[in-house]
């Protein structure tokens, strides 16, 4: 799980935020989920020379990425490529 808003130190508070949820609201050990602070997002939304809806992409690249390994943690949505937390 990694997060990413003006700097490594604010996007790993995010993340460690993100991690209580997940451990108080589904019991997930704690030991299980590992975080990250990050400068931006591993896919950002903004593109490197874009001029385009920027405040937009920039509010997009502050966000919590949460990553598996386990399929049956994760289900695909819409058809395409994104996965989501499977409720299981």
């Amino acid at each position: 799980m990694s997060g990413a808003e003006s700097g490594p130190e604010l996007g790993k508070e995010r993340a460690e935020t993100i991690k209580r949820y997940i451990v108080d609201v589904f019991g997930i050990d704690s030991l299980r989920i590992t975080t990250e602070g990050r400068e931006r997002p591993l896919i950002p939304s903004e593109i490197p020379g874009g001029t385009k809806e920027l405040a937009l992409l920039q509010a997009g690249d502050r966000r919590v990425d949460i990553e598996s390994n386990s399929p049956e943690l994760l289900i695909q949505v819409g058809g395409g490529t994104h996965y989501m937390l499977s409720q299981c």
